[in-house]
């Protein structure tokens, strides 16, 4: 340390408040804006003072003496190097610091430079938030917050994987081959003709096969080439479609009711997508508006068409019932990806008596209940790995959430509100039945 380092360090030596017995290195730390019922117990590893290890870093000490010892907060990288430099020295040799002892770091960095209170994340949240806030503030169940925890989980990225305290579930196994038994079987089941009679055959048959169709979706195979060797799910309006998503998903739960979810939806944005008779398909659109609508008024969606055909297009897509018109409307969709270069998403097509999915430049035909076509189009993602356009995605979480059971939350807040709304709903309905 250069002579002028050394008389900046002891001026600011001198200048500093002598540490309080609540900042020293032993005893229980206590801060006054915590909660007295949770105070951090554990030693740090370190006893050393904050002041002391900071100093340590020859990289730190300008930004000390010129900053924080000035009364100023640092930039954020001087932050993050502040955050490395107590973390290697106060859990020097811990790959897992225990949630007391980050927060009792943080509450030590706010007791040594008072002026980082500054950094708090907002009005409500404690003193020390920037640097630890367990659970985020939101309670159990969600994961800690603040630039520690970020990086203490950063850290344990470079654990070997013998030695890591937490590991991730295994993927699923990949079925690299299939015994030509079932390649056998497949060709042999698609030559059979889709009837009544057929189908507890063809059902039978597609179940046996399953593991081909997971090694075709696992090389991420086209679509057109998975209907090639599959040619049954296209029978059945979807049906085939639906039991293949749950020997894919065996979380999932059979006693789901898209019906119930979209009469609540009927209930979301009233008014909107009036021009759609069907009420499944106007709850269902109404939920997709509450998930992804951007700065369009109420009163415009009530009152233009256009706007509501232009929204509800990544959902369902209405054409005339003229003998010409499903064709039309696919040579549209061939023009739309080569000027776009953008393949059409999977989607509704309606004529105004039968429901087709249309699913990369294939028709797949739904019938004519809507229930079922919607329950199919949200399936197919998942049945020919196809990924979702954002909007799309939305309410796909939002229906394996609340219908499905696959899902307990999503990483889209919004809809994580209005999956917490409905079943408020859902709960209050269940109670007044029991009573």
């Amino acid at each position: 340390m250069g002579p002028r380092l050394v008389i900046l360090s002891e001026a600011a030596k001198r200048n500093c408040p002598s540490p309080t017995p609540s900042t020293s290195g032993s005893g229980p730390l206590k801060e006054k804006n915590v909660d007295e019922n949770r105070v951090p117990t554990e030693p740090l590893v370190e006893q050393r003072t904050i002041r002391q290890i900071l100093e340590s870093n020859s990289k730190f000490r300008k930004i000390l003496f010129s900053k924080l010892d000035a009364g100023i907060v640092p930039p954020h990288n001087g932050l993050l190097l502040m955050v490395r430099t107590l973390c290697e020295g106060m859990f020097a040799g811990q790959q897992y610091p225990t949630t007391d002892q980050k927060l009792a770091l943080a509450i030590k960095i706010i007791d040594a430079f008072p002026v980082l209170k500054k950094t708090k994340l907002s009005e409500v949240s404690p003193d020390y938030s920037f640097f630890f806030w367990k659970n985020g503030g939101k309670g159990p169940g969600h994961e800690h917050s603040g630039v520690i925890q970020t990086h203490t989980r950063n850290v344990c990225k470079n654990v070997s994987p013998s030695k890591k305290k937490f590991t991730r579930k295994p993927k699923n196994k990949q079925v690299i081959n299939v015994s030509s038994e079932i390649v056998e079987m497949a060709q042999e089941m698609a030559q059979i003709e889709a009837t009544s009679s057929s189908f507890n055959n063809i059902a039978r048959s597609m179940a046996e096969t399953h593991d081909l169709l997971i090694m075709m979706l696992d090389a991420k195979s086209k679509t057109f080439e998975i209907l090639n060797v599959f040619p049954h799910f296209r029978s059945y309006n979807g049906m085939i479609i639906q039991k293949a998503y749950e020997r894919l998903m065996p979380s999932y739960n059979k006693e789901s009711n898209l019906k119930q979810v979209f009469a609540r939806g009927l209930l979301v944005n009233r008014g909107t997508f009036s021009t759609f008779l069907d009420d499944n398909v106007r709850g269902c659109l109404r939920i997709l508006v509450s998930l992804t609508r951007r700065g369009v008024r109420k009163s415009s969606l009530e009152e233009s068409t256009d706007i509501e055909a232009e929204l509800a297009a990544p959902i369902i897509r209405c054409i005339t019932d003229a003998e010409t018109a499903l064709q039309e409307q696919l040579m549209k969709y061939v023009a739309w990806n080569v000027d776009a270069n953008v393949d059409v998403a999977p989607h509704l097509i309606f004529n105004g008596n039968n429901y087709f999915i249309y699913v990369d430049a294939q028709l797949i035909h739904g019938g004519i209940d809507s229930i079922r076509a919607l329950d199919t189009l949200f399936k197919v993602f998942t049945v020919f790995n196809i990924r979702p356009p954002a909007e799309v995605q939305k309410i796909i979480d939002f229906i394996e959430i609340i219908c499905y059971g696959i899902k307990t939350t999503s990483t889209r807040q919004m809809v994580n509100r209005l999956v917490s709304s409905f079943k408020e709903s859902i709960h209050a309905d269940e109670k007044d039945a029991d009573e």
